[in-house]
């Protein structure tokens, strides 16, 4: 086998250990399965900052810190109010609707939202 060949064989080999890797998802961080997507062409630039934002973010745990203390507000839910909502003063600020538009947000849930982070 000549150099060029085992050279070959090897890159092959990472290759093939990356997509199993890809494919079978590891624990990477959210800002590095961003980068990755990314890279990948799976997200375009506009997602990949907007990802980047919301994960690097203070103000992001600000919300999901505050709207966790309602009751029927787990990870999900308070992940995706922060997506939302750019800070808690626009949430303050929503109309009692707004909540609403999230998958799994009830009225009551949005309710409970707007009052905690209107006291």
């Amino acid at each position: 086998m000549s150099c060029l060949e085992i050279v070959g064989a090897g890159v092959i080999t990472i290759i093939v250990a990356i997509g199993a890797l890809e494919e079978h998802g590891e624990d990477l961080s959210p800002v590095d399965q961003a980068h990755r997507d990314y890279e990948a062409g799976r997200i375009d630039e506009h997602e990949q900052e907007h990802r980047l934002a919301f994960h690097l973010d203070d103000r992001n745990e600000e919300i999901r810190e505050v709207v966790r203390q309602v009751n029927n507000v787990g990870e999900e839910i308070s992940k995706d109010i922060a997506r939302e909502f750019e800070s808690l003063d626009e949430l303050r600020r929503a109309d009692r609707e707004d909540p609403t538009a999230i998958h799994g947000v009830a009225q009551s849930t949005a309710d409970a939202v707007l009052a905690r982070v209107r006291e």
